[in-house]
C-alpha cells in the first residue's frame, strides 16, 4: 500500500528574509540606543544637523528632545480663559473727554484758550496768553521757515519751498518734499489711532476747522518741529528718499523717545487742564438719554408692571359713554 505523497518542497525564501529568522533581535534598549546614534550622526545635506550642531542647538546630541506632542508645552502655561477682548473699542469706556472737547469746540472763548495753549507749547517761555490766531498763525510761520533753512544749513540739502498734494503724500515736489509729505502722513496715522483711543473726536479741531482729522492736524503740528522735519532732512541727505525710509525712520524715532505716552499726557492736559475736571478714560459708562431726568442706567429692561400705567395717563383723552339701547322686544308669534 502506498503512503501519501510527498509535500511539495516550500518556495526558497529571499536571502534577507532568512537572515532576519536566523539572527538573533537585540533587546529594545539597544535598538532605541541605535536609532538616537543614527539620528545624531551628521546629515551630509543639513550640516547644522547632529554632532557638528554646537550645544545650544535643539538638534545637539546632549539636548534631549521632548515628544512631539509636548515640543509646544510652554503653551499649556497659558491661563484657559482670557478677558473677553472688544472688537472695534479703544482703551476709552466713556464719552466724558468727547463731550469736554465738543464743549470747548462750541465756545469761542474756551477754544482761543485752547489753541494758545497750543501755540504756548510750541513756543517755550514766551506768553501768548493775549495773542490773537491771526498774531499766533504768522508766529507759527516765521518759525516753521527758521526750521527749515536751519536743516538745510545743517545737512546741505538745498531748501525752496514746501510743496506738497493733498491726499497723495508722495506724489508732489522734489525728494524732500516727498520724505516731508510721506513722514508727517505716518505721523497724523499714529495721533489719529492715540485720540480715538482716549475717546476724542478727531474731526473738532481747534486751529484746525472743516476737516474730519481736525484735531489731528492740531496734535501733529506740534511733534513735527522735533520728529518729521529733521528726519527728512537727515534722510534726504543720506540719499534715502523712498516712502518707506521715512516711515521706518519715524517708527525708530517714536520708539526710542516715546512720544505715544508725550501724546497722551498732552491730549489730556488740553482737553482737561486742571485735575477738576479731568475725566477717567477707562470708565464704562452704559446710560440712556432722559428728557426729564438727564440718563437713566443702560442694559435694565424697563418694561416693569409699575411703569406700564403712569401718573397722568389718560388726562388727554376723552371718556365716550353710550348709548344705551332698550332690550329687544319679543316677538308674540313666536311665544305662542
Amino acid at each position: 500500500m502506498e503512503g501519501p505523497p510527498p509535500r511539495p518542497a516550500p518556495p526558497a525564501r529571499p536571502r534577507l528574509q532568512r537572515l532576519r529568522r536566523t539572527l538573533p533581535r537585540r533587546p529594545r534598549r539597544e535598538r532605541r540606543r541605535g536609532h538616537q546614534q543614527a539620528r545624531d550622526r551628521p546629515h551630509p545635506r543639513r550640516p547644522g544637523r547632529g554632532a557638528a550642531a554646537g550645544p545650544g542647538h535643539p538638534h545637539h546630541p546632549r539636548r534631549r528632545q521632548p515628544p512631539r506632542r509636548l515640543r509646544h508645552r510652554h503653551l499649556l502655561g497659558r491661563p484657559a480663559r482670557r478677558p473677553p477682548v472688544r472688537l472695534g473699542l479703544g482703551p476709552a469706556r466713556g464719552a466724558g473727554l468727547l463731550y469736554r472737547q465738543a464743549y470747548l469746540v462750541t465756545r469761542p472763548k474756551e477754544r482761543l484758550d485752547v489753541a494758545r495753549a497750543m501755540y504756548a507749547m510750541r513756543f517755550p517761555g514766551e506768553d501768548v496768553s493775549t495773542a490773537t490766531m491771526q498774531q499766533l498763525r504768522g508766529r507759527e510761520g516765521t518759525r516753521i521757515r527758521r526750521l527749515y533753512e536751519m536743516h538745510s544749513e545743517r545737512t546741505g540739502v538745498p531748501w525752496t519751498r514746501r510743496h506738497y498734494k493733498a491726499g497723495d503724500a508722495y506724489a508732489a515736489g522734489d525728494d524732500l518734499n516727498r520724505l516731508l509729505s510721506a513722514a508727517n502722513a505716518a505721523l497724523y496715522g499714529i495721533c489719529h489711532a492715540v485720540i480715538v483711543g482716549l475717546g476724542a473726536s478727531p474731526g473738532l479741531g481747534f486751529v484746525h476747522t472743516g476737516s474730519a482729522i481736525s484735531f489731528v492736524l492740531d496734535i501733529a503740528d506740534l511733534y513735527k518741529a522735533d520728529y518729521t522735519i529733521p528726519l527728512a532732512f537727515d534722510l534726504a541727505a543720506q540719499g534715502l528718499t523712498e516712502e518707506r525710509d521715512a516711515r521706518t525712520g519715524l517708527r525708530d524715532l517714536i520708539a526710542e523717545n516715546r512720544l505715544l505716552r508725550r501724546i497722551v499726557h498732552d491730549v489730556r492736559t488740553l482737553l482737561t487742564p486742571d485735575e477738576a475736571t479731568r475725566i477717567p478714560v477707562d470708565e464704562d459708562v452704559n446710560q440712556l438719554w432722559d428728557d426729564q431726568v438727564g440718563a437713566v442706567a443702560g442694559g435694565v429692561n424697563w418694561s416693569g408692571s409699575e411703569d406700564l400705567i403712569q401718573p397722568g395717563m389718560g388726562d388727554q383723552h376723552i371718556a365716550i359713554i353710550g348709548p344705551e339701547f332698550d332690550p329687544p322686544a319679543s316677538d308674540p308669534a313666536a311665544t305662542s
